[in-house]
């Protein structure tokens, strides 16, 4: 049986010492795989550092430098820019794939040669010795991974995913229009619309740097939610909307109130102690708030220049006359 193939892409952006354990971790997973490139693709912050690796590991993967920092989408559609193979696989500078990583998803597209999407599970891992304070922000979800809602699928996170490249392209790739960190959502969610069948494949592990400061999950936090603004009013995307307020205060304040309140009750069902899930409650309140600060700031920059509101959930009526009109288009067409 031909083995399917892969075109790894990896953004990297100022983060030589991350890239490096990278390559250390996939090295051996490429050895004997001809079916797989890899492509790493520097966000315009080339040096002296990024130098020594791409002549440490001459030959282990093609490099690319952009002109200008574009930001982690752009870079992934440059180090997909002419693939050929079958699958296009999303990962960062920061992760540590496990030693079965590659073999994983290949059975997982042998097994099932029809999928389209797969969403893979991200752990965290420390590059040093984490204290205490550092280990309680950096668990219960302050790393990337899939987002599932009631509905499906919503994220499929680019530190672990894999599309398959004629979706990809039919969906017309990243979306070049975007501010903020909605990219992963978009093309989940534009895959899905465009009929891609799709997976979560929560056995499917890689490991992300863990070690994350409040600063910086509170900037993540915000650019989400500004990002995910631009996102939903760009493809009226109501699940998203859904999940979030309608910018007022009223709504915020309940939003927040409500993920807080999931996040404690999550921690004591898995059996954390009531300090463990104060704790991570605490970091859940700054996300949630940074999140819903950055969904107010983004409704007032783009609802004008989209001029359209947030998208309300179809009523019953409205899918009825489209499953109406789809069953007609079919008679149309003799199908």
């Amino acid at each position: 049986m031909r083995a399917p193939t892969f075109c790894i892409g990896v953004p990297t952006y100022k983060r030589a010492d991350d890239l490096e354990r990278f390559l250390n971790a996939i090295r051996p997973q490429l050895s004997g795989k001809p079916n797989v490139r890899l492509v790493v693709v520097n966000d315009a912050s080339h040096d002296a550092a990024y130098q020594k690796l791409v002549e440490r590991f001459e030959g282990l993967f093609e490099y690319r430098v952009l002109p200008e920092n574009s930001g982690p989408a752009m870079a992934r559609q440059a180090a997909f820019s002419g693939a050929g193979e079958e699958f296009l696989v999303m990962t960062d500078d920061d992760c540590i794939p496990g030693p079965d990583w590659l073999d994983y998803l290949e059975a997982v597209v042998t097994a099932d040669p029809d999928i389209d999407l797969i969403a893979g599970n991200v752990e965290p891992v420390w590059h040093s010795k984490p204290g205490v304070f550092v280990r309680l922000i950096a668990a219960r979800g302050n790393y990337p991974g899939p987002l599932v809602t009631e509905h499906g699928l919503l994220t499929a996170v680019g530190a672990n995913c894999a599309i398959r490249r004629s979706l990809f392209e039919q969906i017309g790739g990243y979306e070049p229009e975007l501010r903020g960190a909605a990219d992963d959502c978009c093309v989940t969610q534009r895959a899905i619309k465009a009929g891609g069948r799709h997976l979560v494949a929560w056995n499917w592990l890689t490991g992300h740097k863990a070690e994350t400061g409040l600063g910086e999950i509170s900037r993540r936090a915000f650019n989400y939610g500004f990002g995910s603004v631009q996102y939903t009013l760009l493809d009226q995307d109501w699940v998203l909307a859904e999940l979030c307020s309608d910018g007022s205060l009223a709504s915020a304040f309940q939003t927040v109130r409500r993920k807080v309140r999931t996040q404690w009750t999550d921690c004591r069902a898995g059996g954390q102690s009531c300090l463990i899930s104060l704790s991570f409650s605490a970091v859940s309140v700054l996300k949630s708030v940074q999140f819903e600060r950055g969904w107010r700031k983004g409704l007032k920059t783009f609802s004008k220049a989209y001029e359209r509101g947030l998208p309300q959930q179809p009523g019953m009526a409205e899918s009825a006359v489209d499953f109406l009109d789809e069953r007609a288009r079919q008679h149309a067409l003799g199908v």
